[in-house]
């Protein structure tokens, strides 16, 4: 069977403002842990799962119905413009956490990707997930205090977690280059602490501190060679730890 087309609707077009912090609240919302849809026992579907599922059943709809030329149809565009929007926001992190977790990203939700990347690359318009979460831009050189605070603070706290996991990932991978045994020991840790917020262990407030903790480490892996004597370059601290 031959699969239905996309939806004319571009992921991204409203971009900023209210309509952006209404799509990353919404997001927040739905991957957020200790919502209470998502808090359910083993096999059933969480609420974050039954909103992809209902809101691609909305999509394909839309992609069959919407060239009718109906004027009640196209008064609805803006609402399912948002929904679209929100899939396409989840479809993003559900792609950074199973590239975290080093497995490969659905067909799906590539295409979803490509979707956000070409009409974000066309309007100019690139969104910044730092900025939907409502935080400062980390850098691991500058992890102090007050921004531990602010992150603490973000409007969308969920977004924030995934931000830091990101960044996390990415300058771990970076730092320790080819030393397998290392990024292997930062990877298992990042998990480690997510899972511990998945399963509600550790607060939002309680996970960015740790994350950040973690980081802290993370940037003193580029110089740990370092400590010994004589230093060691990062092939040689790979062959040490190996």
């Amino acid at each position: 069977m031959k699969r239905p087309p996309e939806p004319q609707l571009i992921p991204g077009e409203p971009g900023r403002g209210e309509d952006l912090n209404a799509v990353t609240g919404s997001v927040n919302y739905l991957r957020d842990a200790g919502t209470s849809g998502n808090q359910v026992t083993e096999g059933e579907e969480t609420l974050a799962a039954a909103y992809r599922r209902y809101s691609g059943q909305l999509s394909r709809a839309w992609a069959l119905s919407s060239g009718a030329g109906s004027q009640e149809l196209e008064a609805r565009r803006p609402e399912i413009q948002m929904h679209e929007e929100v899939r396409v926001w989840m479809a993003k992190s559900d792609a950074a956490d199973r590239q975290a977790r080093g497995e490969p990203v659905p067909e799906d939700i590539q295409r979803l990707l490509g979707q956000l990347i070409a009409s974000a690359t066309a309007s100019g318009d690139v969104l910044d997930i730092y900025e939907a979460a409502g935080m400062p831009k980390p850098s691991l050189d500058d992890l102090s205090p007050e921004f531990i605070a602010k992150t603490q603070r973000a409007r969308n706290p969920q977004l924030a977690i995934e931000a830091l996991r990101k960044l996390l990932t990415e300058e771990s991978l970076r730092t320790t280059r080819n030393n397998l045994v290392r990024q292997r020991a930062f990877s298992e840790r990042i998990t480690e602490l997510m899972n511990k917020y998945t399963n509600q262990q550790l607060t939002s407030a309680e996970v960015i501190a740790e994350l950040v903790a973690l980081a802290r480490e993370v940037a003193a892996e580029a110089n740990r060679g370092n400590n010994f004597a004589p230093p060691l370059n990062h092939d040689e601290l790979a062959f040490y730890d190996a």
